[in-house]
């Protein structure tokens, strides 16, 4: 399917729960509801990481440990705001809508810029590219693979 494709419907899937979760279904529902969304982020995660290697060869390590903080700085966030939206309005309705929002917003970015990288450095859906043909061999530089006839 390719990274960009997986982002894009478990991004949808994770924003369907979150709406479901606004509603304060009963607690089993609340959990099921919970568990899909966590799996959603989840595979985000695994479809994000698909991409960092395919971008850059080269520092997929260190691309992979920024992106990681960044991941974790998110996680930390959720459980205050919902704090937070719990405390000042007295539902979590407030809190999960921003963060729908905000998944909304990643959503149309990542869809938006999907289409220059389509033509950069990955192909359709965020597969990689078949970079090498049969008769040529293909080096990295500068984080692009370039083909050089053998």
């Amino acid at each position: 399917m390719g990274g960009i494709t997986t982002l894009s419907v478990v991004f949808l899937i994770a924003i369907a729960g979150l709406f479901g979760l606004m509603t304060t279904p009963p607690l089993i529902a609340t959990t099921l509801l919970f568990m899909l969304c966590f799996a959603a982020l989840g595979a985000c995660i695994g479809a994000t990481f698909q991409l960092v290697p395919l971008r850059w060869p080269l520092t997929t390590a260190v691309a992979g440990g920024m992106i990681g903080e960044i991941g974790a700085l998110g996680g930390g966030i959720l459980p205050n705001l919902l704090g937070q939206s719990k405390q000042h309005t007295g539902s979590y309705h407030a809190g999960f809508l921003l963060y729908a929002v905000l998944a909304v917003g990643v959503l149309l970015i990542i869809r938006t810029v999907a289409r220059s990288w389509t033509r950069s450095w990955i192909a359709p859906g965020g597969r990689a590219i078949d970079a090498a043909p049969a008769d040529s061999a293909a080096i990295v530089g500068s984080g692009r693979i370039e083909e050089i006839p053998v």
